[in-house]
């Protein structure tokens, strides 16, 4: 995969981080099979398609929690979570912690 084809796949996440995304939507827009595109994604992002999806959400939602005063839920729907629970689950999962925690511990 080229950096042209990597940076292409990853504007397109970013255009679409509220929506439902799946790892066979990702894979269509590389020039490969499944297999290869993974393995090629990871080699550029150092981790699977779904998994880097994951922490530009992540990465987005603390931005929102730190600029904004959006509820979590309105945070989980803008980056793609859809659920406040999900949201919660991708926080502790990702960076170890809970939103609401590093909400009050960034306030």
């Amino acid at each position: 995969m080229s950096k042209k084809t990597y940076d292409r796949i990853v504007s397109w996440m970013r255009a679409r981080i509220d929506e439902h995304i799946t790892e066979e939507m990702i894979c269509a827009l590389g020039p490969m099979r499944k297999h290869a595109f993974r393995r090629a994604f990871k080699a550029h992002a150092g981790m699977p398609p779904m998994h880097f999806l994951t922490w530009l959400r992540v990465d987005m939602a603390v931005r929102l929690l730190i600029d904004t005063r959006f509820d979590l839920s309105e945070i989980a729907f803008v980056t793609g979570f859809e659920t406040q629970h999900r949201l919660t689950d991708a926080f502790l999962d990702t960076l170890g912690v809970r939103p609401q925690a590093l909400r009050v511990s960034l306030a």
